[in-house]
């Protein structure tokens, strides 16, 4: 026996009603088939209140009311809170998202043939190795933020050499190397 579409919505629709009646029946305890006292009674008063069941029903909205002055109540202590945080959070100064944190600034140290001096002391301080990379296989030395390749000069210092963590640049008759940061 072939089974066509139309068979089978049809034994699925009545599946489907089928399913919704025992769980009205089993879950909920009605039914439109019910033959009980509950029935019964419902068939004797006809269209008449039910105290009891309106007596449940005043308790229940009740118990909901409760339950939402409980709520708001609790909002609004939790709004209070949050003011108050808030309040106390606008007092503390936010750092700039996008600066280096200080301790992560890199120190620049001095190689020289003679002691510092005043040239390599002053290209020290305005100059800082932040990053090290390769491309192209080309290395590059990046110096407050802009890449600098070898031959390039900075400010009359030529770069030299780059090296793992660290930069050589040639200043005069000079070499002064700035070195990255070690990681705490």
């Amino acid at each position: 026996m072939k089974i066509d579409r139309r068979q089978r919505r049809a034994i699925g629709i009545i599946a489907v009603c089928a399913g919704a009646l025992l769980v009205d029946r089993v879950f909920l305890g009605s039914s439109v088939l019910s033959s009980g006292p509950a029935s019964a009674h419902a068939s004797e008063t006809g269209s008449g209140l039910d105290l009891a069941l309106l007596a449940d029903q005043a308790a229940f909205m009740d118990q909901l009311q409760l339950q939402s002055s409980r709520a708001s109540d609790l909002n609004d202590r939790i709004g209070s809170a949050l003011a108050s945080v808030t309040d106390s959070m606008n007092d503390i100064p936010s750092p700039d998202g996008f600066s280096m944190p200080y301790a992560w600034k890199p120190v620049a140290y001095v190689t020289s043939e003679n002691e510092q001096t005043d040239d390599a002391n002053a290209f020290i301080a305005r100059h800082h190795l932040t990053a090290v990379l390769e491309a192209s296989g080309h290395p590059y030395a990046v110096i407050n933020g802009e890449p600098v390749r070898m031959g390039q000069q900075v400010n009359g210092a030529t770069l030299l050499d780059v090296d793992g963590r660290s930069a050589h640049f040639a200043l005069e008759d000079r070499v002064i190397t700035l070195y990255l940061d070690p990681i705490p």
